[in-house]
C-alpha cells in the first residue's frame, strides 16, 4: 500500500472540500439577524459576515480552515465566545456563501482580507483565532499588521512547511534543471495533468518550484483550476513562503494541535513554537486536523483559556547552552538523548531522537537523528555530519561554521543559524530542505525557505 504525504492529504482535503456544498446555517431567529453581506475591498465583492454586535472589552475574529462550511465551523465554540466577547466570524472568498470569482485566494490576499474586517468591527482588544488554512492567513495578518492583534490562537496551521518537506524522499526540481525548463515551455494541458496529479497521487509528481507563478496567472487559473476557489487557495497555500511574515509577527500566540494530524504535521507546531516572539504550545493527544469538530467541548476550553491567558505565562528567548559531560552513541536503534552536554557523537545508529538537548559541538556519522528543540552553541563548528540523513525542527546552531555536512540529507524547519564563517559548508554533495529557516553569516543574512542541493565545496 502506498503511503499517503501530509502533502497529499492537504491537496486530498482540498479536492474533497471542492465537492461539498454550502449547505443552510440552520441559525435561531436571532442568530440569523447577526448575520449579513458586506462589500469588501480586496477582492470586490461581499463577505457572509457574522457580528455578535456587543461591544465589549475584547473582539474575537474567527478565521476558518478549507471546506465549504466555511464560517460555519466555528458554531461550536461561538456561544461560550460571545458570553464574553465581541465575536465577528466569515466566510473567506471562495468559500460558504461569500463572492466566488477568478482570482487569487492567497495567503495575503486573505490577510489583506482579515485586516479590513478587523479594522471595521474591533472594539478594545484584537484576539485572532485561525483553523488549517485560516491559521495560516491568521499568521501571515500577524506578520503584515504587526502592531494590529493583541492575541493569536492557531489551531492546525496547514502548509507553513516547505512543500519538499512534505513528499517523503524527494526534492523539487531546480529552475536552472532541464526539466523545470521543460514545464516552463509546455502549455497548460500538461500543467493540468501535474496539477491533478498533485490532488490524485502526490508519489508520482514532479513539481516546478515556482509553482506560484502559474497560479498567480488568471488564465491558468481559468484553463487549469477551472476557477476552482478551493483548489487555488490551497495550491497558492503550499506555494507560500511564510517566513519574513513569521519572523516580523510580535503578539503572543497560542498554538493548538492535534496530536494525530495527518495533514499539518506536529513538528509544524514545534517550528512555529521556535520562530515566534512568545508562544505557548497545546497538543490535543490522538485527535487528528479538525479538532474543534473532534473534540468541541475540550477545544472551546483551550481556546478560552488562550484567550485569557497572562501574557507573562508566554516563554520567548533562546534557551542558555550550559555544557555537561561527553556521550558518544554507538549502533544504537531508536536510542534519545535529552539534556546538556559537552559533546554529542552519534555514529552508526538509527532513529535517535535528540530532544531538548543542548551542548558545545555534535558530530553525526552514518546515522538517522531526529533532532527537536535544540540549542549548540560551540567555538568552532556546531554539527558535523557525515553520510547521514537529519530532520531538525525548532532549534538553533552558533559557531564558526553552523553545519560542515558531507554526503547527507537534512530537513531542517525553524532552525536558526547565527555562524562567523558560513552557515552551511558542504564537503560532498548534499541535500537540504529548509522550512522557515533563518541564517547570519558573512556569506548570507535572512531566511531559507526552499530546496537546495549543494555540491562540493559549496557554502551558504
Amino acid at each position: 500500500m502506498r503511503m499517503r504525504t501530509p502533502l497529499f492529504c492537504l491537496c486530498l482535503a482540498v479536492a474533497v472540500s471542492a465537492a461539498t456544498g454550502p449547505g443552510m446555517p440552520g441559525l435561531s431567529a436571532q442568530d440569523a439577524g447577526r448575520w449579513k453581506s458586506v462589500a469588501e475591498p480586496v477582492f470586490k465583492g461581499t463577505i457572509w459576515l457574522y457580528d455578535s454586535g456587543a461591544r465589549r472589552d475584547t473582539t474575537v475574529v474567527l478565521v476558518h480552515g478549507v471546506g465549504q462550511e466555511a464560517s460555519e465551523v466555528w458554531k461550536p465554540v461561538i456561544p461560550a465566545l460571545e458570553r464574553r466577547y465581541r465575536v465577528v466570524a466569515f466566510d473567506l472568498p471562495g468559500f460558504g456563501r461569500s463572492s466566488k470569482a477568478n482570482e487569487l485566494y492567497s495567503p495575503e490576499n486573505y490577510a489583506k482580507l482579515l485586516h479590513f474586517v478587523a479594522r471595521k468591527y474591533q472594539s478594545g482588544r484584537l484576539v485572532v483565532v485561525g483553523h488549517s488554512l485560516g491559521a495560516s492567513v491568521s499568521l501571515f495578518y500577524a506578520g503584515m499588521y504587526p502592531d494590529e492583534p493583541d492575541r493569536l490562537v492557531v489551531a492546525d496551521a496547514a502548509g507553513i512547511l516547505h512543500r519538499a518537506s512534505l513528499i517523503k524522499g524527494r526534492f523539487l526540481v531546480q529552475p536552472k534543471s532541464k526539466v523545470a525548463r521543460f514545464f516552463a515551455d509546455r502549455p497548460l494541458s500538461l500543467l493540468n495533468r501535474v496539477i491533478e496529479s498533485t490532488i490524485g497521487s502526490i508519489d508520482n509528481t514532479v513539481m516546478p518550484e515556482d509553482l506560484e507563478r502559474y497560479v498567480d496567472n488568471e488564465l491558468f487559473r481559468k484553463a487549469v483550476l477551472k476557477e476552482n476557489a478551493q483548489r487555488v487557495a490551497g495550491i497558492s497555500l503550499i506555494s507560500t513562503d511564510f517566513s519574513p511574515q513569521l519572523y516580523a509577527v510580535k503578539a503572543p500566540a497560542c498554538i493548538i494541535w492535534g496530536g494525530s494530524d495527518e495533514i499539518a504535521p506536529l513538528r509544524t507546531s514545534l517550528l512555529l513554537e521556535r520562530v515566534l516572539p512568545a508562544a505557548a504550545r497545546t497538543v490535543m493527544p490522538g485527535r487528528g486536523h479538525d479538532p474543534i469538530t473532534e473534540s468541541p467541548e475540550e477545544f472551546t476550553r483551550l481556546l478560552l483559556r488562550s484567550i485569557e491567558m497572562d501574557d507573562a505565562s508566554f516563554t520567548p528567548g533562546r534557551r542558555p547552552v550550559p555544557g555537561g559531560q561527553s556521550v558518544v552513541v554507538t549502533g544504537e536503534r531508536a536510542a534519545e538523548l535529552t539534556g546538556d552536554y559537552d559533546t554529542v557523537t552519534i555514529d552508526s545508529c538509527g532513529g535517535v531522537l535528540l530532544k531538548n538537548l543542548t551542548a558545545r559541538s555534535l558530530v553525526i556519522r552514518e546515522s538517522t537523528v531526529v533532532m527537536e528543540g535544540f540549542a549548540v552553541d560551540s567555538a568552532g563548528d556546531a554539527i558535523a555530519v557525515t553520510d547521514s540523513r537529519v530532520t531538525m525542527t525548532g532549534g538553533s546552531l552558533r559557531g564558526d561554521v553552523g553545519i560542515v555536512a558531507e554526503e547527507s540529507r537534512f530537513d531542517m524547519a525553524g532552525v536558526s543559524i547565527e555562524a562567523k564563517s558560513a552557515s552551511v559548508q558542504a564537503k560532498e554533495d548534499c541535500r537540504f530542505i529548509f522550512s522557515v529557516c533563518r541564517v547570519k553569516s558573512p556569506r548570507r543574512s535572512g531566511t531559507l525557505h526552499g530546496a537546495v542541493e549543494l555540491e562540493q565545496g559549496d557554502s551558504i
